[in-house]
């Protein structure tokens, strides 16, 4: 799902699925639930991964194969899931974050733009408590 050298943080997040829970202590340096709290930039490392073994369950258990894709361009832009869909590729952005930052969007819009129309609807998982809709995306938590 994640080409080593395109996305250093997206390869450590694989190499951490692999660990075990003292490993990824030492990895990350957590170690308990009040770092997570405290340190969003730790509790990324988690979550993502977290998400698309999630996806990947989910699709998997459906019986489905698990078509699940990383876009970045040369810009940076980037959208962590293309989830393939009977309607087409579905954008999803995985955020940490328990609030909403304006800037979340950008990889789903410039990703919307080159998709053109007729795709599922594009959304954001974040580590919130409350989902929405929002623009031409959905909000889950």
């Amino acid at each position: 799902m994640y080409d080593r050298d395109v996305n250093s943080q997206g390869w450590f997040a694989n190499y951490i699925d692999t660990c075990n829970e003292r490993d990824v202590r030492e990895l990350t340096g957590i170690r308990d639930a009040n770092t997570l709290d405290t340190h969003t930039s730790r509790r990324s490392l988690l979550f993502e991964p977290f998400v698309i073994d999630e996806l990947v369950k989910q699709r998997c258990n459906q019986g489905q194969a698990s078509d699940l894709y990383f876009w970045r361009d040369r810009t940076c832009h980037e959208v962590a899931v293309l989830r393939d869909t009977p309607k087409g590729l579905q954008a999803i952005k995985i955020k940490s974050g328990r609030t909403f930052a304006s800037d979340w969007p950008k990889g789903l819009h410039q990703w919307e733009y080159l998709a053109g129309a007729g795709r599922p609807a594009s959304q954001i998982i974040f580590g919130g408590d409350a989902g929405c809709h929002r623009e031409d995306y959905e909000l889950l938590s």
